[in-house]
């Protein structure tokens, strides 16, 4: 008859203690179930624990975030979802730089619509005087635990200005003229930005194209929206034996010559066609920007 050779099966009490030994618990040589020890130490217990149950459902022990609903802009409603919150109302504030509209470079406080224990309703105030900046929002519940959501972009209230000469920082000159005037008042009444008149001087024959240039550099924020010239008028006066004048025609009215909006350049070009030819124009310039800041 053939040899065999003869193998012992483990104990079931064996695998659970290899089991154990995988899951990272110690087992002394000679503990093994069903083989004596040669010191014959007792046998290692081990405890397998499963782990805890989910904690259920309820008021959380300390307040935390899970999310928003929203858009950070003046006017507009926010959600923030999370546990903790309580049921006694709180406060609520924007983090960032509020100084044009609460004295603060730091917070402004948020009108809160409803408060829960998961959940806080919020509005933010229709603020002036702000720029777009990155904010977060600071949950401080009646307990004194105090949470802040991830940054969010707010973007600031808008508004349309019309500006006034004195905004530019450079403005039309005196051309060859002896009736010059750049104002923004002008007999009779002119609401424009701008209004121009230039008349060349007697005893300058000759064609002239003089050049009003009109820059403002704008401040952050601040676009180009829009122009309008208008009031656009030319003519000569009459010529006269001992005034000197000499007309050579109607010259060409006033016309636009170049508009950079990036620096908000405006160049606007008077024709003459001889002594005391003159031309006039009025200029409106709008720009759109943070309401309540600086335009330059």
């Amino acid at each position: 008859m053939p040899h065999r050779t003869s193998r012992s099966v483990p104990s079931l009490a064996w695998l659970i203690v290899l089991a154990a030994a995988g899951a990272g618990c110690t087992v002394t040589p000679g503990d093994e179930p069903g083989v004596a020890s040669s010191t014959a130490e007792p046998l290692t217990t081990v405890n397998l624990q499963l782990p805890p149950p989910p904690p259920p459902p309820g008021p959380c022990a300390t307040p935390y975030i899970t999310g928003g609903l929203g858009t950070a802009e003046p006017g507009h409603g926010v959600m923030v979802f999370g546990c903790g919150f309580g049921a006694q109302l709180g406060k609520a504030e924007l983090l960032g730089d509020f100084t044009g509209y609460n004295g603060s470079s730091s917070s402004a406080l948020l009108t809160v619509t409803s408060w829960g224990d998961k959940g806080i309703g919020l509005v933010i105030p229709d603020m002036a005087g702000v720029y777009d900046q990155t904010v977060s929002i600071r949950i401080t519940t009646a307990a004194g635990y105090q949470v802040v959501t991830a940054p969010m972009q707010f973007t600031a209230l808008r508004e349309t200005v019309h500006l006034t000469l004195l905004d530019f920082q450079s403005t039309c000159g005196a051309h060859w003229t002896d009736d010059n005037t750049c104002l923004t008042t002008q007999p009779p009444v002119c609401n424009s930005t701008v209004c121009a008149f230039h008349k060349q001087l007697p005893n300058i024959p000759g064609f002239q194209s003089p050049t009003d240039e009109y820059t403002i550099l704008l401040n952050k924020g601040w676009v180009y929206e829009s122009y309008a010239l208008s009031g656009l008028d030319s003519g000569g006066d009459l010529p006269a034996l001992l005034g000197g004048c000499f007309d050579l025609g109607t010259p060409a009215r006033p016309s636009l010559a170049a508009i950079d909006p990036s620096k908000l350049s405006i160049s606007v070009t008077t024709w003459s066609t001889g002594s005391c030819s003159w031309g006039r124009y009025n200029l409106d310039v709008w720009v759109t920007g943070p309401k309540g800041t600086p335009t330059h």
